[in-house]
């Protein structure tokens, strides 16, 4: 005869970890081609590219940049998400006195894009040139850790185990490397190169009855 277990019952260890091994390499390609194929095109490049302009004091190409930024993010919540992130990185800033005085430009670039929003990747690349991290650095710091966040989400939302999650950023180093790379032979006209499928699944997942996560 079958056994049923009731729902509210844990899984067992064997169970748990069945599951994992199913998952991992489902979980591992995932963050790959978010890295590959999202991220650097959108926040890592736009990091960069803000470092640039803030090296020459430019609101013209700070601006500008927000403004592809802010019209190439399709989804209705990734784009209010975006802002929310941006207005509390700056909050941060603030408090932790790191913007205490403002430079003109800085000034002039939150005012014009009061209206549309600062994204946290544009003040991430402006502010480590305020403060003269070295654009490598800033850069494969940005990428380390958005790839670490996303193995997080995927720990906790699979969920994986703690080293399982480990194991996906061990081997995602070489592809960080390799995007890092990339990043810096790109312009701003490979600011977000399209990547439908995962807009088309964030505008899916905002009209889901249940969620864990906002799209």
């Amino acid at each position: 005869m079958q056994r049923f277990r009731p729902a509210y019952i844990m899984p067992t260890v064997t169970e748990r970890m069945d599951t994992e091994f199913m998952l991992l390499p489902t979980a591992e390609s995932f963050v790959r081609n978010r890295l590959e194929y999202s991220l650097q095109y959108y926040e890592a490049l736009c990091a960069r590219l803000a470092y640039e302009a803030a090296a020459g004091e430019s609101v013209e190409k700070l601006l500008r940049l927000e403004g592809i930024l802010s019209a190439a993010r399709v989804p209705a919540e990734i784009r209010s998400a975006n802002k929310k992130m941006g207005q509390r990185f700056l909050k941060t800033l603030i408090s932790a006195g790191m913007l205490e005085e403002k430079p003109a430009f800085l000034e002039q670039y939150l005012e014009g894009a009061a209206e549309m929003g600062t994204s946290q990747c544009i003040l991430y690349g402006i502010v480590c040139c305020l403060c003269s991290v070295p654009e490598e650095r800033m850069l494969s710091n940005y990428i380390y850790a958005q790839t670490s966040a996303m193995v997080v989400n995927c720990v906790k939302l699979i969920p994986l185990s703690q080293n399982a999650g480990q194991e996906i950023l061990f081997r995602c180093q070489e592809l960080m490397r390799r995007v890092e790379e990339n990043v810096r032979k790109l312009t701003l006209a490979d600011v977000a190169l399209s990547t439908p499928g995962f807009d088309i699944r964030c505008m899916q997942h905002e009209t889901l009855y249940s969620r864990l996560y906002m799209s």
